[in-house]
């Protein structure tokens, strides 16, 4: 099945693209989108074909994620995985591919009487049953034999 779909299927909506803004790549997300808590996923799209490059959370907005996400990319945040996903992804888009972002609020949970974003275990059930080029050397923490197609 498609990226895209299986995507949609999991309840993430388009959000948002990155382009390159100077000599940095720039997320810029929709107005449209205005979740708290959540999960996303930057895809790659090259003649037709769909490549989830990363898959992340967003404890507050998308929109401020994407910020810290930039300040990575230009190297004022400090992060050497931000100059590295910084650098990959302008290739990507040097060699014309379009990316965009993709994004879902998460669910919550009750738990010992406070309500709980579960966005840390859907990144990580997300980056084992995708393992995006972004993520790897994260090694998720949760191993799915078969990823069932379902996501409730």
């Amino acid at each position: 099945m498609e990226i895209l779909e299986q995507l949609r299927i999991c309840g993430f909506t388009e959000a948002g693209r990155i382009a390159m803004a100077g000599d940095y790549p720039a997320p810029t997300i929709d107005k449209a989108c205005c979740w708290s808590g959540g999960v996303y996923a930057w895809v790659a799209h090259w003649e037709g074909a769909a490549e989830i490059l990363y898959v992340g959370k967003a404890g507050r907005t998308l929109r401020q994620r994407c910020r810290e996400h930039q300040a990575g990319f230009n190297g004022t945040a400090g992060s050497r995985a931000g100059l590295r996903n910084g650098a990959y992804l302008a290739e990507a888009l040097r060699t014309g591919a379009r990316i965009s972002i993709w994004g879902r609020a998460s669910a919550h949970i009750e738990l010992f009487g406070q309500s709980v974003s579960l966005c840390s275990t859907e990144e990580e059930a997300l980056i084992a049953r995708f393992t995006p080029a972004l993520n790897r050397s994260a090694k998720p923490k949760v191993r799915l034999e078969r990823p069932p197609m379902r996501c409730d």
